[in-house]
């Protein structure tokens, strides 16, 4: 829609004056009608009704000033909270051996990809030999350390407890709020003992990932003996079959075999046919089990990662991570009570007309918010639209009180 948008953006400044004029004109028809003096308002005094479709209607760069206050508010508002939300960023480590899909698993949950090296993308800065942080980014106010190339064995285990240790020495900001311990093929020897390590200086959370590249049977096997060593440790099984064919289980959850399969390739959507009995009229009963090739496993991921945080940190994680929409949903839902609370107070205010900037501003800022939170940036077409719609509003009421 960016050719529209683009549109719109050239017509805003025309179609705000336009309805300025209009809403004046009424404003002044009113007035003559119940006898009482004209708006004041030499402009719209004896003027005829404008065509708001048109292009003969004087403009009046009133309507686009209001269009302009309000694209402004709502971008220093999105500007306000992205900044607070990156001050508030978790910082996450994942340890894990090479090849585990770190990199994968955190551009699947924040939208970037962490990149090996000193000079890196997404606001990357080595910390020490073994450990480099990526973020916070207005789009992601996360931040994420990646112990690269450290493997899960001998000394090396101990760099990242005494990492963690150093880091709970400093601002709570600065500590290491959660580990995204990475499983591969199998539960390591010594796996038990750095995970019980790392639990008595912050929460943990064991990642089984790209587990549908991996044969059913030994998925549950590892994740049974995680289990089995520490049986309150929280497990999350990720996935992502999209662009291959693991998509296609070899069974289904009640162990029919994938030869029951009726496969849509289109969709990329499989459902078990299998006949496991009849009804009381007789007819067939299948299994009806079904998937598909989405990604499985990372909301999960967030509900467990966010029940460690301190409350501070919750809800730059939670604007982070693009898994859970109902997470965000919440968010601007608590957004929108807080306006519409200040609304209702600048509502109560006994001069009329005197609040309308002040609601501008307001929605505005309201909707700058929820564009950081569904991690949208402060883009020309639809925040123009916006801005329109809004300053328009505002100055018709703005008229009418003229």
């Amino acid at each position: 829609h960016s050719d529209h948008y683009a549109s719109l953006r050239k017509r805003a400044p025309d179609f705000s004056a336009n309805l300025l004029s209009w809403t004046r004109h009424m404003a002044t028809e009113e007035s003559e009608a119940k006898g009482s003096p004209a708006a004041s308002d030499p402009a719209s005094a004896g003027a005829p009704a404008p065509n708001l479709g048109g292009s003969e209607v004087p403009t009046n760069q009133t309507g686009i000033s209001e269009v302009s206050m309000a694209y402004d508010a709502m971008e220093r508002e999105y500007k306000k909270y992205t900044a607070r939300l990156q001050e508030n960023a978790p910082r996450i480590l994942l340890v894990g051996d090479t090849g585990a899909g770190k990199s994968s698993l955190v551009n699947l949950v924040f939208g970037f990809k962490p990149k090996d090296g000193a000079t890196v993308r997404a606001g990357g800065r080595p910390c020490t030999q073994n450990f480099a942080e990526w973020g916070p980014l207005p789009s992601a106010p996360v931040r994420v350390i990646d112990s690269k190339g450290i493997e899960k064995r001998g000394d090396q285990v101990e760099q990242v407890s005494k990492y963690i240790e150093d880091s709970l020495q400093k601002d709570a900001m600065e500590h290491v709020h959660v580990v995204w311990y990475f499983v591969g093929d199998r539960w390591q020897e010594g796996d038990k003992e750095h995970v019980q390590k790392l639990q008595e200086m912050c929460g943990v959370v064991v990642v089984m990932n790209k587990t549908d590249a991996r044969k059913p049977e030994e998925v549950e096997n590892t994740r049974k003996a995680i289990q089995e060593d520490l049986p309150s440790i929280e497990i999350v099984l990720c996935g992502d079959p999209r662009g291959t064919m693991n998509w296609i289980k070899q069974e289904c959850v009640a162990g029919h075999s994938n030869k029951h399969f009726e496969l849509d390739m289109e969709r990329r959507r499989w459902i078990c046919q299998k006949v496991t009995g009849c009804d009381d009229q007789g007819n067939m009963v299948r299994c009806g089990d079904s998937g598909d090739d989405q990604p499985y496993g990372y909301v999960d991921l967030v509900n467990l990662t966010v029940d460690h945080l301190p409350k501070m940190c919750k809800e730059s994680f939670l604007a982070a991570q693009r898994v859970d929409l109902s997470r965000k949903h919440r968010l601007a839902a608590a957004a929108t009570a807080t306006a519409s609370v200040a609304a209702a107070v600048v509502g109560a205010a006994p001069i009329p007309f005197a609040d309308y900037p002040i609601f501008t501003a307001i929605e505005a800022g309201l909707y700058g918010t929820i564009l950081a939170i569904y991690n949208l940036p402060v883009v020309d077409g639809a925040s123009a639209a916006f801005a329109v719609g809004l300053g328009a509003g505002c100055v018709g009421l703005t008229g009418l009180g003229a």
